[in-house]
């Protein structure tokens, strides 16, 4: 798996890698199996599934229909991680596979204001997928403030904080975005989803890195992927050798 680009809180991946376009087409039928279940997920601001955290299992709208204000905390979802992992068992593996934590979100809007989110201590860096209302848009990047009651490191796990009104943050940078691009980033950095569009529609499915608490640990789990890779071929053609020549184990 290629890095195409990077900044300092941001690496932009090849989208072309086989096992993200595979990840990529299975998402929307995923997406389709969850809103037969729950059709609340259709038009809903976000809704993800986490293994070991229940309250992670929701499903949010921030705006209802009816005008009625929702939160942040949304309501719980009718299916859960272990529901979809057996019902899709292309995605379990696909998860094994590029290394990724029990956790698989979706962000249908952008513009949620300055935040910042982590699965655990040792998963800063995500996987992220971007779809529809992205182009020209940016993920905008703030220093990380240690006075008041913001720590610097995560110290437990889900975790997610929305900055406090009236609080400023420096800008570190910018990373410009667009419709089909796949980026893993900082999500322990200060940051914001910026969108154009009128509606504030940003879609991006969100995942998150296993052992990835710093830029140069993700780097190793991307750069993993091509070692696996050749291991996977070496075996298979070692092994299809063993079979022409009559050597293989019974």
């Amino acid at each position: 798996m290629d890095i195409l680009d990077e900044g300092q809180c941001w690496l932009r991946l090849d989208e072309g890698y086989w096992k993200l376009r595979k990840l990529k087409a299975l998402l929307p039928v995923v997406e389709q199996w969850v809103a037969e279940k729950d059709p609340r997920v259709l038009g809903s601001n976000y809704w993800g599934i986490c293994m070991d955290s229940p309250g992670e299992n929701v499903v949010v709208n921030l705006t209802y229909d009816d005008g009625k204000q929702g939160g942040y905390e949304g309501e719980e979802l009718l299916v859960n991680y272990y529901d979809v992992m057996e019902a899709f068992p292309e995605l379990r593996q696909l998860f094994v596979d590029l290394e990724l934590q029990p956790y698989l979100g979706k962000n249908s809007i952008g513009n949620w204001g300055i935040h910042r989110h982590c699965f655990n201590p040792t998963s800063r860096w995500n996987l992220v997928m971007l779809g529809e209302g992205n182009d020209g848009g940016a993920g905008i990047f703030f220093k990380n403030d240690e006075e008041g009651c913001y720590p610097t490191d995560p110290t437990y796990e889900y975790v997610v904080d929305y900055l406090e009104e009236g609080v400023t943050l420096e800008e570190i940078e910018r990373c410009p975005l667009e419709t089909g691009r796949v980026y893993t980033i900082d999500t322990w950095t200060w940051h914001s989803h910026l969108t154009n569009d009128p509606d504030h529609k940003a879609v991006a499915w969100l995942m998150h890195f296993k052992f990835a608490d710093s830029k140069d640990n993700v780097k190793d789990v991307i750069r993993n992927q091509e070692i696996w890779g050749w291991r996977k071929v070496l075996w298979r053609d070692t092994k299809q050798r063993k079979y022409r020549h009559g050597t293989h184990d019974a």
